[in-house]
């Protein structure tokens, strides 16, 4: 039997390595983007931006850190139960 073997290289320089057949550690069900703007200043706790679930290429902008968390946290959802549904 041959098992497919994928690697990569992690930011530190490390080798990963998976087999090709086993489900991604970081699925696209669970990405999104953030871009913030260039007003906000995340030190001092002011979120302003955009965020875009990849999957699905819904987004929002949001105008705090709850506002970024709640669209994160509905995504989830909706994803989760399509892919019971599936």
């Amino acid at each position: 039997m041959i098992a497919a073997v994928m690697t990569s290289t992690s930011e530190s320089g490390e080798t990963m390595r998976r087999n090709a057949a086993e489900q991604p550690s970081l699925p696209v069900q669970r990405a999104f983007v953030v871009q913030l703007r260039p007003e906000a200043n995340v030190e001092r706790g002011h979120f302003i931006g955009r965020i875009e679930h990849v999957m699905s290429g819904q987004a929002v902008n949001f105008d705090s850190l709850e506002g970024l968390l709640v669209f994160m946290a509905r995504m989830l959802k909706e994803t989760k139960k399509q892919h019971r549904v599936s």
